[in-house]
């Protein structure tokens, strides 16, 4: 026999033996274990895409708005979607406001964005309750030739999905003057 024959069936042996050494047993007790916590949270982690060439309104307010679900949290790449004095001017940790659905609308002479709001979230940390469908006007202006936003809103947007997946609360106790 050649020795890559050899090789092969000593690689084929081995293969075999150690999937005989598996198995899945038939005796002894079951243990019960407690789940895993945090099992269904993400901890992916999400580098967005910044703006394309060409890209249309529509395409460059969607890619702001995916921006905006970056993990770990950052601002740089939705920035880019902005025009350069929005960019300066925004500020993302003052606010953010959590949706469930963000629609573009527009009519050719204004553009907006539906968003259905489902909580908001102050630069405090503190979360208070959504206010139902909430319109945004968004205007846009050209950089260059590229499509850019030109009124950044308040804050961040981020949907309920990102949110339940990367906030957690907790609550905060804050002791009197008499330390008690």
């Amino acid at each position: 026999m050649s020795r890559p024959i050899k090789l092969a069936a000593a690689l084929v042996l081995a293969a075999l033996l150690a999937g005989a050494c598996a198995a899945i047993p038939t005796s002894g007790s079951v243990e019960r274990v407690s789940d895993d916590v945090g099992l269904g949270e993400s901890s992916v982690r999400y580098s967005p895409a910044g703006p394309t060439d060409g890209a249309t309104k529509e395409q460059v307010l969607r890619g702001f708005l995916d921006a905006m679900l970056a993990y770990p949290v950052s601002s740089r790449v939705a920035a880019q979607f902005l025009t350069k004095e929005a960019a300066k001017s925004w500020r993302p940790g003052e606010a953010t406001t959590v949706y469930s659905s963000a629609t573009p609308v527009g009519d050719g002479r204004t553009d907006a964005i539906e968003l259905q709001v489902e909580a908001y979230l102050d630069e405090q940390g503190r979360l208070s309750a959504g206010t139902g469908t909430e319109r945004l006007a968004i205007d846009f202006r050209r950089e260059g030739r590229q499509w850019r936003i030109a009124t950044a809103p308040i804050g961040v947007l981020v949907s309920v999905n990102w949110f339940e997946d990367y906030v957690r609360p907790f609550e905060l106790y804050f002791l009197d003057d008499s330390g008690s």
